[in-house]
This record gives structure tokens, C-alpha cells and sequence, in this order.
């Protein structure tokens, strides 16, 4: 994760349109937006919401127009069907998040292995100096609890268990996997494609103060169902709203105010609004 700069512009998108064949799902669509941001993306199905995130992510690579990431930040995204290495356990998709982690555990590992072999004065001595720097490494990135961490991500996202092969899981248990594998990785800008499908209210709830706690810092966009839209609610936050292939910023209160006109103006004669 890059060191936030504030009033940093760390993400921009520039005219940019969407076709599929002679659709255009995205028309001329420009923004930026600052380290911090949180962004909600909300609109009518088939308007473009997970197009753009696909975009925004560097996924889709198809299209018109200009789209620029800051050097030295990263991006992490829930799709809505995740695309898991269905050779490999839960477990070993989760450690997936932590593997900058998972390398100096390893390389620690390999050094005090050595360390039962025949060595000389001067090979001890840069071996030592060796696990030393790994070990630096290791207490900066609070890897000795890692097992404890991981085990507590799983239990909250109910993942399940780390030995299940990842060929049997359904889709939600996939979704729940793949968003604890990226919450882990703790990338720069955070995009959630409808990240409470197929979870509980309690973990939603524990997906919400997981956002507030860790990753207030971090920029963060969401395709919010219309049933869900507690992730992004201040007033002060802004949400993107994507109408029949248009996106345009807005407040909460804007939209909410638009909504009501327009069930104003759709009601039978006599109606209560």
C-alpha cells in the first residue's frame, strides 16, 4: 500500500466510452478522485455499474478514451463471480492476500534451515546478517500472528473451512473467499462489485466496520444493490449514479430527491406521493 498524500488525485478517467458490438454501455464518462475517496456506483441493471468497475480495475482493457492510475498505488476488486484456482484449497486462496507476507516466512524458514549445515565463519556471519533483515521485515509487517489473523478473516466472512477444496464451493462461498482474500491484500482503492451478496446481516455489519477501521484511508468504490446501501451513506461521501449508460456525480440527498420526484410524477391522479 503507497503512503497517502493528501489532496493527491491518484485516479483518473477521461472520456472514456464502452461498446459492446454496436452497444454503448458508457458514454464520454470522466472523474477523479482523491486517496480517501469513497464512491458509490448505482443504477438500473444492464446500465454499465460493473463495466466501469471492471475499468476502473485495469480488467477491461476495451475501450475508448483514457484511464491513469498514479504510480505506486494499487487496485483490488470483488467481481461478482470471482475466478478462483479451483486446484487449490480455501486456505491457500486466502494466503493468496497476504503473499508478500508469505515469502519472507518462508525465506526466514530456508535461512535457519542453513543454519544445521556445515558452515564457514564468514558464510555464519552474512547468514546471521541475512535473517536479521528478514526478520526487520517480518516484525514490520506483523507476520507472527498470521495464522491467528487469517483464522480470524475466515471466521468472520464464514468462510469455510481452510482444508475444502475450492472446486466444491458454491458461488457465494467463492464471493466470501475471494473478498476475505482481498481484504487481506489491503490494496490502494478497494472496488466491490455488490460485495453483500450471499452475506448475513451480521456479516454485513462486520464487512462495514471492517471497512471504517481499515481501510478509511483507502479509496473506495461499490456497486451498491439498491437493498444495501448503508456501505456508502453520508451526506459528505459522493456516489457515482449510473443512468442508462451515463454516470454523473451526485450527493445521497440529490438522488433520494430525484427518486421522490419521480414517484411524484408517476402516481395516479389523487395518490399520496
Amino acid at each position: 500500500m503507497a503512503t497517502p498524500a493528501p489532496d493527491k488525485i491518484i485516479y483518473s478517467m477521461m472520456r472514456v466510452s464502452k461498446f459492446y458490438g454496436t452497444k454503448q454501455v458508457l458514454k464520454d464518462i470522466s472523474i477523479s478522485y482523491f486517496y480517501g475517496a469513497k464512491i458509490g456506483v448505482i443504477g438500473l441493471n444492464g446500465s454499465g455499474k460493473s463495466s466501469l468497475l471492471r475499468i476502473f480495475a485495469g480488467v477491461d482493457t476495451e475501450f475508448n478514451g483514457q484511464a491513469v492510475l498514479s504510480p505506486g498505488y494499487t487496485i483490488g476488486m470483488l467481481e461478482q463471480e470471482p475466478h478462483l484456482d479451483e486446484s487449490k484449497t480455501v486456505r491457500q486462496i486466502v494466503e493468496e492476500g497476504v503473499a508478500e507476507i508469505m515469502g519472507f516466512l518462508a525465506e526466514f524458514n530456508r535461512i535457519n534451515e542453513r543454519f544445521a549445515e556445515p558452515l564457514s565463519d564468514d558464510e555464519m556471519t552474512k547468514l546471521i546478517e541475512q535473517q536479521g533483515q528478514v526478520q526487520e521485515k517480518l516484525d514490520h509487517l506483523g507476520a507472527w500472528d498470521l495464522d491467528s489473523r487469517l483464522d480470524l478473516a475466515m471466521d468472520a466472512l464464514r468462510c469455510p473451512s481452510g482444508e475444502t477444496p475450492v472446486k466444491v464451493l458454491s458461488g457465494g462461498e467463492k464471493r466470501r473467499v475471494a473478498l476475505c482474500r482481498l481484504l487481506l491484500q489491503k490494496p490502494d482503492i478497494l472496488l466491490l462489485d455488490e460485495p453483500t451478496n450471499h452475506l448475513d446481516a451480521e456479516t454485513v455489519a462486520w464487512l462495514e466496520e471492517k471497512l471504517q477501521q481499515t481501510l478509511h484511508n483507502q479509496a473506495e468504490a461499490a456497486k451498491i444493490p439498491a437493498s444495501t446501501p448503508q456501505l456508502v451513506k453520508s451526506e459528505e461521501e459522493r456516489r457515482l449514479a449510473s443512468f442508462a449508460g451515463a454516470i454523473v456525480q451526485e450527493t445521497v440527498s440529490q438522488i433520494e430527491d430525484r427518486a421522490a420526484k419521480r414517484r411524484t410524477q408517476t402516481a395516479p391522479a389523487g395518490a399520496s406521493p
